[in-house]
């Protein structure tokens, strides 16, 4: 019987960080051919799927989101296995199987590349994760890296959106 604790989850799960762009589901498998094996890793481009990592007496699942990256083991895989022995972990290197089982792609074989956004544009995770830098470049002491700073997080994020539009009201009626 294998378990899987809640403190073998920071060794299975290594959340990255990055730069730049969107999705590039190539970009971090450096030309290899994936092999769904323990060991074998792969990453997530978009939030929303649940991963089993044990297996057993106790189960647990885990809700990926976009730029974590997953090492597999032999639990994990027998987890995520059906009686027929079909999982869905065998679509990681098949962006047009992906797209057939859930109309978009969520999972790419290997790291991210160095310019993978770990976030969706404009998402409340990546204002969260803008404020959160914004917080600790303000507190840098020196002016000139304070504002080197500041700078670099308006370039990766873009520009912060000061109001938004929910409704719109043509002739006093809601339209």
């Amino acid at each position: 019987m294998t378990t899987t604790t809640n403190e073998d989850l920071d060794d299975l799960l290594n959340p990255t960080a990055a730069t730049d762009s969107l999705d590039d589901p190539s970009e971090g498998d450096g030309g290899r051919t994936w092999v769904m094996a323990p060991g074998s890793e792969f990453h997530c481009l978009r939030n929303g799927l649940a991963l089993t990592v044990g297996s057993g007496e106790t189960t647990n699942a885990i809700s990926l989101t976009r730029g974590m990256v997953v090492v597999l083991t032999d639990a994990m895989i027998a987890a995520n296995t059906d009686r027929n022995g079909d999982t869905w972990l065998s679509l990681i290197d098949d962006p047009d199987g992906q797209i057939e089982k859930w109309s978009e792609v969520y999972l790419a074989p290997g790291r991210p590349g160095a310019s993978f956004f770990p976030w969706i544009r404009g998402s409340v995770e990546a204002e969260l994760e803008r404020g959160r830098q914004l917080d600790a470049a303000h507190k840098i002491a020196d002016e000139n890296e304070r504002s080197q700073a500041i700078a670099a997080i308006h370039a990766r994020f873009g520009k912060v959106r000061t109001s938004r539009t929910i409704a719109q009201y043509q002739g006093g009626r809601l339209a």
